[in-house]
């Protein structure tokens, strides 16, 4: 009998440590489960402002490039206005008083008004006066042969000014460019 009370403690205090256990995990499984409950909660939580943020940045971008355009496009419809009341005030001329002069000061007002609108907008016009052609800012559109060594590489005249804008070229100058060639001496050499 003994032995059976000894047993029936030593299965009571088993018993006891397993509740214990039991309770244990029950409570680290119902600490688990709160966890990923506010993870989740809290991951709902980040999307959530991750899309508000992008819809405000959606917002943001399409409003800055609003206000980009919008002085360029009221620098065109300046320009327009002005062509057009230049257009009506010719129209009431006598075709006898459009002399080649009074034709080319029009015209070139135009691109007065063109050129002041980009200036605006940050561009600048540049032509080099250096003779030496530089390929980073200027482009050959012609080339003109030379006898003159010297010449050779440089530039010959500038045909249309090149353009910057916040210092990166946005159009090359164009221009026409002197190569040497050695049998324009020989040819000179041979009729003499």
């Amino acid at each position: 009998m003994e032995n059976e009370t000894l047993e029936n403690s030593v299965l009571k205090d088993l018993i006891k440590k397993i509740d214990e256990k039991a309770e244990q995990f029950t409570a680290q499984i119902e600490n688990l489960k709160e966890e990923f409950e506010s993870k989740v909660k809290y991951d709902k939580h980040k999307d959530d402002i991750i899309d508000s943020l992008h819809e405000e940045l959606q917002d943001y971008k399409n409003d800055i490039i609003g206000k980009m355009i919008k002085p360029l496009l009221t620098d065109i419809i300046y320009t327009i206005d002005n062509n057009n009341k230049t257009c009506e005030a010719l129209k009431e001329k006598d075709a006898a008083e459009f002399t080649k002069e009074k034709v080319l000061k029009v015209v070139s007002g135009l691109s007065e008004d063109l050129e002041d609108m980009l200036y605006r907008q940050g561009v600048e016009d540049f032509t080099f006066d250096f003779s030496e052609f530089d390929p980073k800012r200027q482009k050959i559109v012609k080339t003109v042969e030379t006898e003159d060594k010297d010449k050779d590489r440089t530039v010959a005249r500038s045909i249309k000014k090149g353009y910057l804008w916040e210092g990166k070229v946005i159009r090359h100058e164009l221009v026409e460019v002197y190569v040497y060639n050695s049998c324009l001496v020989n040819k000179e050499e041979d009729n003499e």
